[in-house]
């Protein structure tokens, strides 16, 4: 308590202090109300708006972990699914589907954004931002070559002219 006073007593002997004190109290109430909102407009724009912005963006970032995380999952099943189901014969159309639709994929440089297993043995695909024609050649060579057959599929035309985003469930 005895520093607070010292602190506020040597501020009304300065000149600042002192040109404050000299003011109306209309004024006073003014300069202080003024000095309050350039605080909290301080505080917001250094402390609160970047903590916002960090949360926001670590938010998404554990959202794409996580996405990332549950692919590999997905994969490495697969994986092992194919070997165990293909690995006698060494036929790999007889492998699982999953396998098969990454590998024309690959081959046809398209990304899969996602693959998901159904039940009834078939894998629905979601695609985004691909190009049309590297779709249509992937959907091509998925039946020429493995016999996969498109079950249902949902096309809307991407962001950018020739692309789509497509969600597609191929069965054999």
């Amino acid at each position: 308590m005895n520093f607070t006073a010292n602190l506020a007593s040597t501020i009304r002997q300065s000149s600042i202090g002192q040109g404050f004190m000299a003011r109306s109290k209309s004024d006073r109430m003014v300069i202080v109300g003024i000095a309050v909102f350039t605080v909290l407009v301080a505080i917001y724009s250094l402390i609160w708006k970047p903590l916002a912005d960090f949360q926001a963006a670590s938010q998404i970032r554990h959202g794409q972990a996580q996405e990332l995380a549950d692919w590999i999952a997905l994969n490495n099943t697969a994986l092992r699914e194919a070997r165990q189901s293909g690995g006698a014969t060494g036929d790999p159309s007889e492998a699982g589907l999953i396998p098969l639709i990454t590998n024309m994929a690959n081959q046809t440089q398209l990304k899969l954004n996602r693959l998901k297993p159904e039940n009834n043995g078939s894998v629905s695909v979601n695609l985004q931002e691909q190009s049309f024609s590297q779709v249509v050649e992937w959907l091509d060579g998925l039946e020429s070559k493995h016999g996969i057959t498109v079950a249902r599929a949902s096309i809307d035309q991407g962001e950018k002219s020739g692309y789509v985003n497509a969600q597609i469930r191929l069965a054999r």
